[in-house]
């Protein structure tokens, strides 16, 4: 059975007016937006991906160091889908075999695995944000940036 549409986070539904005219879910839990850091691992096509998309996430208002893994894996698969593109282009989409009959091309099928997962990874973005909407944070106070900063900073002076 399914739940129907993934909610949408409160931040985009008070950006657009509340157009669903439904109560807003003042207790869901509010991260502070940031780029997370860079993982050394991503290779270097997937390290220009990681760095254009993650400047868009967070100019959305969806990025927080908690999307780290999954702008990672974003990244990577999305990497992997533009060479398996580029290759497609270089060598068509037959293939010869060594038994000289044409079969269709290996790189569709990464391309399409790929293309999969870059589109479930990108709801997986957008409903990150959006299940913060079907968690209650009512009994934990929120902190402001102010306060985590001056928390960070006193930490570090001990």
């Amino acid at each position: 059975m399914t739940r129907g549409p993934k909610p949408k986070p409160t931040a985009l539904k008070k950006r657009a007016g509340n157009p669903g005219h439904r109560p807003l879910n003042e207790h869901e839990p509010r991260l502070p937006r940031a780029i997370p850091p860079m993982p050394r691992t991503l290779t270097m096509p997937a390290r220009k991906v990681w760095k254009r998309l993650a400047i868009q996430l967070f100019n959305a208002g969806v990025l927080t160091e908690l999307e780290q893994t999954v702008l990672a894996a974003l990244s990577e698969e999305w990497a992997t889908w533009l060479m398996a593109k580029r290759l497609l282009s270089k060598h068509g989409l037959v293939a010869l075999t060594a038994g000289g009959s044409y079969k269709p091309s290996p790189y569709i099928a990464i391309s399409n695995a790929a293309l999969a997962n870059i589109l479930r990874i990108l709801a997986e973005l957008g409903m990150t944000p959006s299940s913060r909407t079907r968690v209650s944070t009512a009994d934990m106070r929120q902190m402001s940036l102010a306060e985590v900063l001056f928390r960070d900073a006193e930490a570090k002076t001990r």
